[in-house]
């Protein structure tokens, strides 16, 4: 994926196909992200750990080692193979947007999406009882569960700190 995006920005060299192709890099970089928290989440069950620190700790680096290499190694190419600097600060701009924008939109799309379709298979259920019983029940279990957010948070910051520290 990788040689093909620096092969077509190699061939086209007009600015606009520059922006293109950071806005695709940037739109690969968010799906492949949340790809590789679904692997890393398999991985570290696989490991069948003892105590729940160890696969917390396992889950954590692999999710951080799989967004590390995802979210630089475009900038890495840019910044040491090239040695295009105007480039790399235009393709880390682009990506800082466009990757904080396909984010909010996924994340706000599939959890209004759990929500609805939980509703709709307790609506199925409540149909004929109280309603009162069936508000206390869609509260509770239309919240998510434990879901890991604060390490999905940390690592996302982790990487907007590289991207700042390495890059600017």
């Amino acid at each position: 994926m990788f040689i093909g995006y620096n092969t077509y920005r190699k061939q086209f060299k007009d600015p606009a196909n520059s922006v293109g192709s950071s806005i695709v890099n940037a739109a690969i970089i968010v799906i492949l992200g949340n790809i590789y928290q679904v692997l890393a989440k398999i991985l570290a069950n696989w490991e069948n750990h003892r105590f729940n620190e160890g696969w917390e700790s396992s889950l954590s680096t692999k999710n951080f080692s799989f967004q590390f290499v995802n979210a630089y190694i475009a900038l890495f190419s840019i910044a040491f193979y090239e040695r295009n600097f105007n480039l790399l600060a235009q393709t880390l701009a682009i990506i800082l947007v466009i990757k904080q924008i396909f984010k909010t939109t996924l994340n706000v799309f599939i959890k209004w999406a759990r929500v609805r379709i939980r509703q709709r298979n307790l609506n199925k259920i409540f149909e004929d009882r109280d309603k009162d019983i069936q508000y206390q029940v869609e509260s509770q279990l239309i919240l998510d569960k434990n879901s890991g957010v604060i390490l999905l948070k940390y690592s996302e910051i982790m990487i907007q700190l590289g991207y700042i520290v390495m890059f600017a």
